[in-house]
């Protein structure tokens, strides 16, 4: 499997340029029947986890049921459909970060020209000394800054995105659980151990899936939580750093 570039950054579980989320309402999932590992991409899976391609082969084999296969294959899918969109909008960021390097060449550029031509029209090499001369460097700063506050808000918003998955995805599992609970009712209803060993089953898996989407969530609050205080430094450095320019 060819190995991607990391979305998820050295410092915490995202990089450092978000733009703007668009809130999207949950697809209807697909049915899946006979989860197997190959059949999936699991890259960015072992990205966000930091594990390696052939653990996530190992934890997927050594599922107890198809239902717990399968429930690794939603999550799955929710991480690799987040960092599909984290890709994309890294990508717009360096066009964007590209474009800007550019106007402040050409900035530069005329502002070099204008000096130079000032010398030939004037009998003095005096030029007005800029109202801030920092202002290039100021500029870049309440940028960046801009930036780090939106990547905050992005964080905010994929947990509960995150959430709204998994409750999504609970709901569906628990209605299609209930449907196959009430079959086995049905054709057990004389047989009342095989009832009873049918609904331990049922509440078992129930809560075996409650638990691992649960933990998924509380291991991406805990990463987001520790990226969040970063930044959050991050941007108090940066405070100081414009207040301190000189005009």
């Amino acid at each position: 499997m060819t190995k991607k570039n990391s979305i998820f950054g050295n410092s915490g579980l995202f990089g450092n340029d978000f733009d703007d989320v668009e809130e999207e309402k949950p697809i209807e999932q697909e049915i899946i029947t006979n989860p197997k590992w190959e059949d999936y991409d699991w890259q960015d899976w072992a990205e966000f986890w930091r594990i390696s391609i052939e653990e996530t082969k190992i934890n997927f084999e050594n599922a107890e049921t198809e239902e717990d296969k399968i429930s690794l294959i939603r999550a799955n899918q929710t991480i690799q459909k987040q960092a599909e969109e984290e890709r994309e909008k890294l990508a717009k960021r360096e066009a964007e970060k590209a474009k800007y390097q550019a106007y402040l060449k050409e900035c530069a550029a005329e502002k070099k020209a204008q000096q130079f031509t000032s010398l030939f029209e004037n009998t003095t090499s005096y030029s007005p000394t800029p109202k801030d001369k920092s202002e290039t460097k100021r500029y870049e700063l309440s940028q960046e800054i801009r930036r780090k506050e939106s990547d905050i808000d992005d964080l905010r918003h994929l947990t509960n995105k995150f959430q709204e998955e998994n409750d999504y995805f609970l709901s569906g599992f628990k209605r299609d659980m209930d449907e196959t609970h009430q079959v086995l009712e049905q054709n057990s209803q004389f047989d009342t151990r095989q009832a009873q060993r049918n609904y331990e089953i049922y509440q078992g898996v129930q809560a075996k899936i409650k638990s691992k989407t649960q933990a998924q969530l509380e291991t991406l609050e805990t990463s987001t939580r520790s990226t969040r205080q970063t930044l959050e430094g991050s941007i108090d450095r940066l405070h100081r750093e414009r207040n301190n320019l000189p005009w």
